[in-house]
């Protein structure tokens, strides 16, 4: 794999004079971050379509718009087509990056920031942004990193978007995934405030077990609270698998996480359109976007 930079769906290159004592940064206010699985976006919805099967831009581009208008950062998963979502979904002020596979139908991890807020800034001492450890096999996601600053280029804290292992039957790879995750931030030169998010795939007791990683690692993560009982719908099925984790000693969480509504409605709600649970499958995706809302202590 590749780390790339275009100028379509990512920064130009990352000023080296950034700061990253995220303890002196003057911070925003609030910052918002949300996490959203966009199932297999850039093939129609399914692992066996086409770019041409892709009907779901408009659709997209109008519910982000009105329902996640105030995200700061994003945390994409299962993106075929990254530059596709830049150009014709995101809003014009986000900028991404993420990295090339040679799978044309990879699901890509992908973060994405407001511009006129903030910005991303290449470790140094890991600039290919990648957690590579975290892709176990062929058809499995490396985790992406970037450090988040201000406008002033005074670096606030890490993001890592994460897609792990599917099905209930994978907890011992997920659990791999966190611990070589861990490992990784455990060893980095660069020690800032960590937010992670995105798709953990959890069933059962992955989430204590993954929070016991990161506290057994002296790493002071802890995962963000969401009354929410799920983040993802298909038909009857329903689980919570998008989450978040935090450095608690240096970032706060301002209010309880916001999932859209349709992940928790009834079984045999009906409504009408985003409301519509299965107008929301066909027309967004499988999942609901999940918004933390933090500010530096």
């Amino acid at each position: 794999m590749k780390f790339f930079k275009g100028l379509a769906i990512a920064l130009c290159a990352a000023s080296t004079a950034a700061s990253i004592n995220a303890s002196a940064a003057a911070a925003p206010s609030n910052i918002s971050i949300t996490t959203f699985n966009i199932r297999y976006y850039g093939l129609g919805g399914s692992m066996g379509g086409t770019p041409a099967q892709e009907k779901r831009d408009a659709t997209l581009k109008k519910f982000i718009a009105q329902y996640v208008p105030h995200s700061d950062l994003f945390v994409f998963q299962e993106i075929v087509d990254v530059d596709r979502l830049v150009k014709k979904v995101l809003p014009t002020n986000f900028e991404c990056i993420s990295y090339k596979h040679a799978d044309p139908k990879h699901q890509h991890v992908v973060l994405c920031h407001k511009t006129d807020k903030l910005s991303f800034e290449d470790d140094p001492n890991d600039p290919d942004s990648l957690i590579q450890e975290v892709s176990v096999n062929a058809r499995s996601r490396p985790a992406v990193h970037t450090l988040v600053a201000n406008r002033k280029g005074e670096v606030l804290f890490r993001l890592i978007g994460v897609h792990l292992k599917a099905f209930p039957h994978e907890s011992t790879t997920r659990l791999g995934q966190i611990q070589s995750m861990t490992k990784f931030l455990s060893a980095s030169k660069t020690q800032v405030p960590v937010v992670i998010g995105g798709d953990f795939n959890t069933y059962n007791s992955d989430p204590s077990n993954f929070s016991k990683v990161f506290k057994s690692s002296g790493l002071n993560l802890v995962e963000a609270k969401n009354p929410n009982t799920y983040t993802f719908r298909k038909g009857n099925m329903r689980s919570k698998f998008d989450r978040f984790w935090i450095s608690n000693s240096a970032l706060s969480q301002v209010e309880p996480i916001d999932v859209y509504g349709v992940c928790n409605a009834g079984i045999r709600a009906m409504g009408t359109d985003f409301g519509d649970p299965s107008y929301y499958y066909n027309s967004i995706s499988d999942h609901c976007p999940v918004t933390l809302t933090l500010k530096l202590n």
